[in-house]
């Protein structure tokens, strides 16, 4: 707003005062509702009670003149004024001779059609203003100003009302801009839908395209797509769902209904003008079986036609599918969803006709292979004649000119005098003897391991035999010497059971001592071979550590020895190999370089081919395949050095040499 409204415009009511800070603060806050999101009842209703506390009139109204309508009044405030046909012919006139944006008519009370061109038989002046939004609408205020105001506040009235319909001008410019902008959003939504729905000829596609993007534009909860077969249907898509479960009853219900209507060949909406016990019953049974599944607030059924856009039913031909839009609140209106439905309706059967024609062609897959032949040939014959000749040279020679087929796998390199040394109990490492790289030789102690438990138990044994013992002692004393009891006889029987029972219960004590000391022994480790230790820092590693009983904790072997390969050859490779040996000898040639020396290659043969699949390490499935040198042991060979193989499993054709991992990809990704 430009500056205070006194010194904008020469008013004769004095100065800025604080009415005039009140009418700017009022026009601020109009401006604010002018921007905000608004109905047309609600702003010209608070437009009315600002103006009235501006003006400190005595009431206005708000009337909306559409030519050939009848008026009607948008909002009233106050002792409101009546709208006259002098008033409406008025604004007509001055709408057609395009005067309006700045019009303000003031009456004067008392006033004749003789002496104005509106008359005004109230006793209070009026101030119209019309406010013209679109071509054909416009808005008239009216204000009834105080009859006891001096006439020279007339005009700043009238200019002050200028002001405040301004305000009203620019809210019916923001919501005309919004308005096409609605407009242009939907058309671009609906354009992007019909692109969808031709986009694809596949049925299938174009079925879920509709219930999908149709619901979209239709603004329903869910929307169903049925196809006609016969004199049933069959759903087809069913939005937000992948898949339609034709064993579900509400499926099964619904395709019923999608039938009555299709047989009715008209459209469905409930609730509608007509209500459900009126329906005839082909249609009220089936309708009403649905909703007690579905729960739907309201639902339109309409059948799809090929030309939808036709003018008569005839032209447009039979129903060939049916569309059930349902919606489970009361949201949107019944107008809107009817008339997007017919939208759908109109674009979606054309599209479902199309799709349905481009399904039913005999030999279709077959015709568009030969067609798209067809094309290329027609378009250049030669060269496809010479492309077709090089296409079956190249396919001989792939399938017969021989090449060496071989399969590839990695492993290590191994001595074979290797053995892994596993915990014999579980305890405490106490002393590690050797170190990494140190021979041994057998029987050399490794380390040695604590069982706690285990020397419990030797100390509890221990104990309990010599507190036996000297038990055995004393009872032997005892009969040894002269008894002064009053029983002699009674009292050296006794003894002597027990003497017997203390000697069996040593003899028992004993044998436990020994299967102690046995298991004691056996927790000290020893070298099996002749060798080296393989284990890196043992002493790091296993010194004062617990351990479990199995847990291999040393490997000992013999570099001086034969060594051998050990090959992980996946699952997916193994079937050439197995059948190779069936064909041939079992010792089939490999040759192999180490990770550490790729520059030498060297041979071998396979000695034996596990008999189970595992997965090392948490791999793929593999087998191990173990492989004699042939050739000398490599100078730089080291235990568990990596090693890159090839198997070779005698010639094959060129074509399945090359392409051998592709063959398998497609008997297993397509052909199974």
């Amino acid at each position: 707003m430009a500056g205070p409204v006194s010194q904008s415009l020469h008013l004769p009511i004095g100065p800025y005062t604080e009415a005039w800070q009140e009418i700017d603060g009022l026009l601020d806050e109009m401006a604010n509702l002018a921007r905000s999101p608004v109905e047309v009842p609600a702003f010209y209703g608070a437009l009315l009670d600002g103006l009235l506390r501006a003006l400190k009139a005595d009431g206005g109204a708000v009337w909306q003149i559409v030519p050939a309508m009848p008026v009607a009044r948008v909002a009233q405030a106050g002792a409101a004024p009546a709208i006259s046909d002098e008033m409406v012919r008025w604004v007509e006139g001055w709408r057609l001779a395009g005067e309006i944006a700045e019009s303000c008519l003031v009456l004067p009370p008392h006033s004749t059609s003789e002496r104005s061109a509106v008359p005004n038989p109230s006793n209070r002046p009026l101030i119209l203003r019309p406010v013209q939004c679109e071509e054909s609408a416009t808005y008239l205020l009216a204000v009834a100003l105080d009859a006891a105001a001096p006439r020279a506040a007339d005009s700043a009235a009238a200019q002050v009302l200028n002001l405040f319909c301004e305000t009203a001008a620019e809210f019916h410019q923001r919501r005309e801009l919004q308005e096409r902008r609605r407009l242009h959003t939907n058309l671009r939504e609906f354009d992007q839908l019909v692109a969808r729905l031709h986009a694809n000829l596949d049925l299938d596609k174009t079925a879920y395209a509709l219930a999908n993007d149709g619901r979209l534009w239709i603004g329903c909860d869910r929307l169903s797509v049925g196809l006609i077969h016969g004199q049933s249907v069959r759903v087809r898509a069913i939005s937000g769902s992948d898949q339609v479960d034709r064993r579900s009853q509400q499926v099964g219900s619904l395709e019923d209904l999608l039938a009555a209507v299709a047989a009715s060949g008209e459209p469905l909406h409930w609730p509608g003008e007509s209500k459900g016990g009126e329906l005839p019953p082909q249609l009220d049974t089936p309708l009403q079986a649905y909703l007690d599944l579905a729960h739907a607030r309201r639902l339109i059924v309409a059948p799809l036609r090929a030309q939808a856009a036709a003018e008569s039913r005839q032209d447009a031909g039979p129903p060939i599918g049916v569309l059930l839009a349902e919606t489970f609140d009361d949201v949107q209106s019944t107008e809107r969803l009817r008339q997007r439905v017919d939208d759908v309706v109109r674009h979606g059967g054309a599209a479902l006709a199309n799709s349905i024609a481009f399904h039913e062609l005999p030999l279709r897959p077959l015709q568009a292979g030969m067609a798209q032949l067809l094309r290329s040939l027609r378009r250049r014959p030669v060269p496809a004649l010479m492309a077709a000749v090089c296409a079956a040279a190249v396919a001989a020679a792939l399938a017969f000119i021989p090449a060496e087929f071989s399969v590839p796998a990695l492993g290590t390199l191994q001595p074979e005098g290797r053995r892994h040394l596993f915990a014999p109990a579980s305890g405490v490492v106490e002393r590690v003897a050797v170190a990494h790289g140190q021979r041994v030789a057998p029987g050399d102690e490794l380390l040695r391991i604590r069982d706690p438990e285990l020397d419990l138990d030797y100390s509890r044994t221990s104990g309990e035999l010599q507190t036996h013992q000297a038990r055995l002692a004393s009872i032997r004393a005892r009969r040894s010497t002269r008894s002064t009891a009053t029983d002699p006889q009674q009292e050296d029987r006794q003894l002597a059971a027990e003497e017997e029972q203390l000697k069996q219960q040593l003899s028992s004590l004993a044998a436990q001592l020994e299967l102690l000391e046995r298991r004691h022994a056996e927790l000290v480790v020893t070298s099996p071979i002749t060798g080296i230790v393989l284990t890196w820092n043992p002493e790091e590693l296993l010194r004062d550590r617990p351990v479990r009983e199995g847990q291999m904790l040393m490997t000992v072997a013999d570099p001086a020895g034969p060594w051998i390969l050990e090959l992980r050859v996946p699952d997916t490779d193994i079937g050439p190999l197995l059948a190779a040996q069936r064909q041939g000898p079992s010792e089939l040639p490999v040759t192999f370089l180490l990770e550490t020396e790729p520059a030498a290659t060297y041979r071998g043969r396979i000695a034996k081919v596990a008999e189970a699949s595992d997965s090392a390490g948490g791999a793929s499935p593999s087998v191990l395949v173990t492989v004699q040198l042939e050739s000398q042991t490599p100078a730089s060979a080291r235990a568990g050095a990596g090693v890159v193989a090839r198997i070779h499993c005698g010639p094959k054709s060129i074509g399945y040499v090359w392409l051998h991992d592709l063959i398998d990809a497609v008997r297993t990704q397509l052909l199974f």
